[in-house]
Parts: structure tokens; C-alpha cells; sequence
């Protein structure tokens, strides 16, 4: 869980809240949008980056309009990446993940969320010409139009007990919406920012194993992703470990073991297909050689759902075979479906419906019109009326 506390800046050297050395000793993740922009943010960004430095606090950068940094080396030396000639200009471009995504230290992207961070609408990207810093990570690039770069739009690093992310994209609001539009909730986009935060927020220079689950809350018949990070006193990864995954069911005594797989760079990861409701506790001890290196704990919580609920998401490369097998046509959005239909000309077609009814069915009613018939002439005929 994270508490956010927003300072803007409306003036030099003035913040619409008051901001006190206390609070930035104990921010755990500085969120820099627009700041800096001046040398009047000297000061601040100097005691910001103290604090960086020594793995007492996460920066999470984000390039806005305003940001101008060239006066601030001490800046740019923390960040993933930096930049070559720097301008406040930004054009509008699509985004697609990299590959490299697969080796971010904390988590695990399936390709769902590939799916949707690429097909997400365009944001607005910083023109300025980024390098990627040593030891960093990119997570992300940009797409104009079907065309795939090499320009960066994330990156992250952890190096000498410094951790910081940053995003030369902005307007990241439109992937939230586009979330929803994909999967009908915010799940991706909140998980990243979570995990992203979460990662920043740990202090490396005391912390050289991690284990959890990838969430903190999951539905019945959902998959759970275990993770784990090791690395020795140096901070240098360890692959070649194994690490056991015990999970305890509270106020049972269910145990689920798992043994995670290495994925490379002291990353490793196991998928837990289910997990019935209830809360659980998770034990991930790291052995090597017969020797415990450390433990780790972390707890989550998998809530009671109906099979129905799930699996809502149109399989559409399905649906393009049925059409392409049957002659039909795929629609992706009832907007183009009615734009086709519009197009289209048919011809008028004039519907009638003929139906025969044999005499014998209507016999009885026959019958009893021809009773009241006679009766109306036998009794006109008695009255002396005919």
C-alpha cells in the first residue's frame, strides 16, 4: 500500500503545500513530473538526489512539457537513460513493449499485457535523442504508425544502490483508459505502476531477496505468478539457486510447495495455475549448495468467483478463422461493422407468407354456422317475417 502527498509547484521556490526536510526523508519514491524546470529547483533536486544515491529512496521520472534538467548532471547520472541534445518538443506515437521486458528484476508480463501496451492509443513522446545508461533496462519503445523503432520510451536501473524509472512518454492516462477497453478493468495498468513503485520503494542497500506474488489480490480460477530476485552481498545476481516456495492457507493446514524456475539475471518465477479463497502466507527460502542464503515472506489473498465471470475477452483469432471458413466478415468494433453495412447495396425483397388449410380441419365450425343459419330461417319464417 502506498500514501500519496502531492506537492505543486505554482511559483519559484513555492509549493501550493508546504514541503519540509521531513517530509523528503521519508518519502520512500520521488515522482518527478515537470520538475525540474529551472535552476530555482536546485536545492530540492540536490537533496532528491542524495537520497537516491543512497538506496534510501526510488525515483520514478516522468519528461513533461516543462522538464528542463541540462543544468543538472547530478540528475541525469541516476536516471536509465539521458539525454544527448534535450528539447521540450513531442510528437504523438504508439508504443510496443521490448523485449528485454522479460528481465525486469520484480516481475513477470504475460502477453496479454503485451497485447495491450501495443495496441493502446498513441501518447505523447519527448523528440529529444535518449542513451541508455549502463546497467539499464528498456521496457518499452515507440511504434509510429506500423513501424517498429528503437527509440525508448521506459527504461529502468538498479545500480550501486540506486533505483530510478523513467518514462519520456507522457499523457500515460491514455493507457489506463485503453485497460479498460481491452479487458474491462484497470488491471495492467494498475499492476505496473504497483509493481513498478513497489520495486523502487525497497531499499537494495539492505535488501538482497525478494520473493512474492505478483498481486495482492486475485479471483478463484485465476493464475498466480510467484517471483524472485537474489543476488549476493555485492548486489550481483544469482542464477544457479534454488529456491522453495512454501504456501500456508491461514486457519488451515493446507501447505502448497512450489520450486521456482530460473529465468536468468537471479530472476526467478513459477505459475500457479489456481489457488482455492482465502488469505495465504508465502515462505521463499533460497538455498545453494545446501546452504540457506536468505528467506523471504509476503502474503496475498484469492477472493471467491463464479467460472462465468472469467475468460470474457473475445478470442479473436478464432472468430477471423470462422469468418475466413464460412465467407463472413470480422469486425473488431461495432463502429466499423455499421461503416461496412452503410456501404453496402442490396436489393429490395418483397416478403409474403402463403399458407393452405384443408376444408376437413374446419368441418365442426362448418357445422355450426350452418345450425345458426338454419335456426335464423326457421324462426324468420315462424314470425311471418320472411
Amino acid at each position: 500500500r502506498f500514501e500519496l502527498k502531492k506537492f505543486i509547484k505554482f511559483s519559484k521556490n513555492s509549493f501550493k503545500e508546504k514541503l519540509t526536510d521531513k517530509d523528503l526523508q521519508q518519502t520512500n519514491v520521488f515522482i518527478l513530473y515537470n520538475f525540474p524546470n529551472g535552476l530555482d529547483d536546485k536545492n530540492l533536486t540536490d537533496k532528491i538526489i542524495q537520497r537516491v544515491r543512497k538506496g534510501e529512496a526510488g525515483l520514478f521520472f516522468v519528461v513533461g512539457n516543462r522538464t528542463d534538467f541540462r543544468d543538472f548532471p547530478g540528475l541525469t547520472s541516476i536516471l536509465p537513460m539521458k539525454p544527448k541534445r534535450f528539447t521540450s518538443q513531442f510528437s504523438e506515437a504508439m508504443l510496443y513493449p521490448d523485449e528485454m521486458i522479460e528481465q525486469t528484476p520484480v516481475w513477470t508480463f504475460d502477453n496479454e499485457f503485451k497485447n495491450w501496451l501495443e495496441t493502446a492509443p498513441p501518447v505523447f513522446v519527448n523528440n529529444s535523442e535518449w542513451l541508455l545508461q549502463n546497467n539499464a533496462l528498456p521496457l518499452a519503445r515507440v511504434k509510429i504508425k506500423s513501424i517498429k523503432t528503437e527509440y525508448i520510451a521506459f527504461a529502468m536501473a538498479e545500480a550501486n544502490n540506486t533505483k530510478s524509472f523513467i518514462s519520456v512518454a507522457q499523457n500515460l492516462w491514455k493507457l489506463r483508459n485503453a485497460n479498460y477497453l481491452f479487458s474491462r478493468d484497470f488491471s495492467y495498468y494498475d499492476d505496473f505502476l504497483k509493481n513498478t513503485l513497489q520495486w523502487l520503494s525497497v531499499n537494495v542497500s539492505k535488501k538482497r531477496f525478494f520473493v512474492e506474488a505478483n498481486k495482492n489480490f486475485y479471483l478463484e480460477y485465476e493464475p498466480i505468478y510467484i517471483q524472485a530476485n537474489l543476488r549476493d552481498e555485492a548486489l550481483k545476481p544469482i542464477s544457479d539457486a534454488t529456491i522453495n516456495v512454501e504456501i500456508r492457507k491461514k486457519n488451515s493446514r493446507e501447505i502448497y510447495s512450489y520450486v521456482l524456475e530460473p529465468t536468468g539475471n537471479g530472476l526467478y518465477s513459477y505459475k500457479i495455475p489456481s489457488l482455492p479463497a482465502g488469505e495465504y502466507e508465502l515462505l521463499g527460502t533460497a538455498k545453494k549448495d545446501n546452504k540457506t542464503l536468505a528467506q523471504a515472506k509476503d502474503n496475498f489473498v484469492v477472493a471467491h468467483s463464479t467460472i462465468e465471470a472469467l475468460n470474457l475477452q473475445a478470442n479473436k483469432p478464432i472468430l477471423q478463422q470462422i469468418a475466413l471458413r464460412t465467407n463472413g466478415k470480422f469486425f473488431t468494433s461495432l463502429q466499423s461493422a455499421q461503416q461496412h453495412f452503410e456501404q453496402q447495396e442490396y436489393p429490395a425483397v418483397l416478403n409474403y407468407v402463403e399458407k393452405n388449410i384443408n376444408l376437413n380441419e374446419w368441418l365442426p365450425l362448418l357445422i355450426i354456422i350452418l345450425l345458426v343459419a338454419s335456426s335464423e330461417w326457421f324462426l324468420r319464417r315462424y314470425w311471418g317475417l320472411l
